[in-house]
């Protein structure tokens, strides 16, 4: 009896030392008149961690007023001509706004850093990390009898860029309201979050 309340003991310990290597708060960040959470997480080998990536625990908060018409973060993008829409909306931003948008020393994760922290992150330190999901808002140009009309699109859920993109589209990531998580593609037009993730010595 005594052997088994000892190894239920040893692994409890265990659990807890690998949560609190998990997940370590780091300096809290303030950038515009905004305070950021930061958090350090390993990159896991066999359950030891042999590196840190310091990432915002906070959705980006870009600017103070909504529907900002930035003609810099628009350019290539299909729709220009009709005013598709601004760099941001509330607190979701387009891929140009949001290459431009982390605090110097921080960049926009790349989508296999996005897929490193959510096969560390369990199901309540997701929860966590991820406390409030800001949804999606997509937009199309669409020319119908001569007469442009823009569609729009919105979703529940957590929806974040990522860097890597092609011409049109960009890598992200979609947080599922049951925190279950999809990999995909989005136009660079569309509304998305932006968590920053911050820049290493080996960083461009």
């Amino acid at each position: 009896m005594k052997k088994i309340i000892i190894l239920i003991l040893l692994l409890f310990i265990q659990n807890d030392l690998l949560n609190q290597v998990r997940i370590i708060r780091d300096q809290d960040l303030q950038f515009q008149n905004h305070l950021y959470r930061v958090i350090k997480v390993p990159i896991l080998v066999n359950g030891d961690p042999y590196g840190w990536k310091i990432w915002m625990m906070d959705d980006l908060i870009p600017y103070d007023r909504n529907h900002i018409l930035d003609m810099e973060t628009q350019s290539g993008q299909l729709g220009i001509g009709v005013f598709l829409n601004g760099a941001f909306d509330s607190l979701k931003i387009n891929y140009e706004g949001a290459l431009k948008s982390c605090p110097n020393g921080w960049r926009l994760p790349r989508i296999g850093e996005w897929d490193t922290l959510l096969n560390t992150l369990d199901y309540q330190q997701r929860v966590l990390f991820f406390n409030k999901l800001k949804g999606f808002k997509g937009f199309k140009s669409d020319t119908i009898s001569g007469r442009i009309f823009k569609k729009e699109t919105t979703m529940n859920g957590g929806f974040y860029w990522s860097q890597t993109d092609d011409d049109y589209r960009s890598w992200g990531i979609e947080i599922e309201t049951n925190f279950n998580v999809n990999k995909g593609k989005a136009d660079k037009s569309d509304f998305l979050s932006v968590r920053c993730i911050k820049k290493e010595e080996y960083d461009e």
